[in-house]
């Protein structure tokens, strides 16, 4: 199973969008997904309700639920849909279940700076340093024409 961290601590960057775009497209492929929303607004699973029955399957698991949920067989994905403010032993328990991290990020200032923030903090885990986990930045909601989103490629 592969599995797929969706975090940055700014709330409002984007998490749960790329976290159900993401689930939805891997269901869309035939993979079977497991999306677990550890944020207590549970936006992700609000969106597993109103989602076509006629697509393809997507399992839910909540904020609430067990720490270790045991998964059914056959999952190719799990995609974890972080809350805002993830830090700390939460994010350290997040980052050994996942071999990726996409980091949502918006061209605006404050999106920028938290996220340069959490990136410092991801290099200080040891999953990242020794390469087991690996990052990547998904810019969001980025016009290309627009004097923001150059500075977001600026900053990334």
């Amino acid at each position: 199973m592969k599995a797929v961290l969706v975090a940055n601590p700014k709330g409002g960057s984007g998490k749960t969008t790329l976290a159900t775009n993401l689930a939805g497209s891997l269901a869309t492929r035939g993979e079977k997904v497991y999306l677990w929303d550890l944020d207590r607004q549970q936006s992700s699973l609000n969106w597993l309700t109103i989602r076509p029955a006629d697509r393809p399957a997507i399992l839910g698991l909540g904020a609430r639920d067990d720490d270790e949920p045991s998964m059914p067989r056959g999952l190719n994905w799990l995609i974890l849909d972080s809350a805002a403010g993830l830090h700390g032993k939460n994010l350290a328990h997040a980052l050994k279940l996942a071999q990726k991290v996409l980091i949502p990020v918006q061209p605006s200032v404050f999106d920028m700076a938290a996220t340069s923030t959490f990136l410092q903090t991801l290099m200080e885990e040891k999953a990242i340093r020794k390469h087991k986990t690996f990052v990547g930045i998904v810019g969001m909601r980025v016009d290309p024409r627009t004097k923001a989103a150059a500075t977001l490629e600026a900053f990334l």
